[in-house]
């Protein structure tokens, strides 16, 4: 009886913090349209599905988390910039995993986007259908697009932005 009260105890804990970091990038999104509207976010949260909801906050939230931080090339998050994982420079992928999971990275890493979690997967994908490509995994195509040497935090926000739409549209 301990066990399942305890593994039940993990499930709410975890779903509560899932909870506070949708909550925290619904309300950055609502500060953004009061300050100073994006033009690539054309659709305000609150008129998008419900069910697409997590992942277009989750999405634009993301694109803030790169502009804010900077880009990081060769890894997830820059381990070296000597600021915590949170406010580290981060890829296209480390950003998205730190607005959906709240860490840069997911533990443990995965070998394919298949072995990623459900939410940050989706994320992967749509992302991954905006890059033009002949590489097939998701994780691979965006990791290569996000390594380019003439990539920019700003070329990388703005994909995630353009990703954002498609959930939306």
């Amino acid at each position: 009886m301990t066990t399942d009260l305890t593994v039940l105890a993990d499930a709410m804990d975890a779903s509560a913090a899932r909870m506070r970091r949708l909550h925290e990038g619904a309300l950055a999104e609502q500060r953004h349209w009061l300050r100073d509207a994006d033009p690539d976010s054309t659709v305000p949260v609150i008129r998008v599905d419900l069910v697409k909801r997590p992942l277009v906050i989750a999405l634009r939230h993301a694109a803030r988390l790169v502009q804010a931080n900077g880009l990081a090339k060769g890894w997830w998050y820059d381990p070296h910039s000597g600021r915590p994982k949170g406010a580290s420079p981060v890829c296209a992928i480390g950003a998205l995993s730190t607005a959906i999971t709240g860490a840069p990275t997911p533990d443990p890493m995965p070998d394919d986007a298949e072995d990623l979690d459900g939410e940050l997967r989706d994320a992967v994908a749509i992302l991954a259908r905006q890059i033009e490509s002949g590489i097939d995994d998701p994780i691979e195509r965006i990791a290569h697009w996000n390594d380019a040497d003439e990539r920019t935090a700003a070329d990388v926000a703005s994909l995630l932005r353009r990703a954002a739409r498609e959930v939306t549209s």
